[in-house]
């Protein structure tokens, strides 16, 4: 069993009592994902938990019954009362016409106002545009899109996104930061990785460069590739990759 709690930063000097956000525990109501018509929460993925940035928001993808097996995943997105709204596998994404089919490992984000970021393989009907990072702009708002397969890649003239992007953050004022893995195009793969930001458009790092300053080696020994779990703070200038 799993039980999820939220602990204040009061409670960590007093007695207060933990609040269950949610239970993988049968026969008990914060197990059923809601608006999923009874699915039971079996499982959950720690490498796909996401916090806002002080903590007030958090998202993760979960695992259900009661469904078929390609209806059993969901995205949770909750605050300390628990779990605020759901978003499930292949349910058409308010405002898109599409759903998601799979969500890879750490691959969403959520920010202060409960919106979140997610990459995923959705339900478009060509495989070579059917991966795409999308976002909301607040709990249950609808969907856009920031990313998609097959198109341009801004400020990387020539090439397309490619399958695979993930290492997201969602921003509070909306905003998102994520990497773009084996762009498609003439570049070699030694330069086909680029971390980007989507509001304003613009390249914060890509492989096969020495910019920005400050790298391991200096000049001389440009970055050949970026972690698929990079990260980048809030002061967008700060990063791990």
């Amino acid at each position: 069993m799993v039980v999820a709690a939220f602990v204040s930063a009061a409670a960590t000097a007093s007695a207060e009592t933990p609040t269950a956000l949610f239970t993988t525990g049968a026969q008990n109501a914060l197990s059923v994902v809601p608006g999923s018509g009874g699915a039971v929460l079996t499982s959950v993925t720690q490498a796909r938990l996401r916090l806002s940035r002080t903590g007030s928001w958090w998202a993760l993808t979960a695992f259900a019954t009661g469904q078929p097996s390609t209806n059993d995943t969901f995205i949770l997105v909750g605050d300390a009362s628990g779990v605020v709204y759901a978003v499930g596998e292949t349910t058409t994404l308010p405002g898109l016409d599409v759903g998601f089919t799979a969500i890879p490992n750490a691959q969403l984000g959520v920010n202060e106002s409960g919106a979140v970021a997610i990459k995923a393989t959705t339900t478009a009907a060509s495989p070579s545009a059917n991966d795409a990072v999308v976002k909301n702009s607040a709990a249950g708002a609808s969907f856009s899109v920031v990313a998609l397969e097959g198109t341009p890649v801004p400020g990387v003239p020539g090439e397309t996104f490619g399958g695979t992007m993930d290492s997201i953050t969602l921003f509070d004022d909306g905003s998102v930061v994520h990497r773009a893995s084996g762009t498609q195009g003439s570049l070699p793969s030694t330069a086909d990785d680029v971390l980007r930001f989507d509001a304003p458009s613009s390249i914060l790092l890509q492989a096969g460069s020495v910019v920005p300053t400050g790298q391991f080696g200096g000049t001389t020994a440009p970055i050949v590739g970026i972690n698929d779990e990079a990260f980048v703070a809030e002061d967008r200038t700060s990063f791990i990759a």
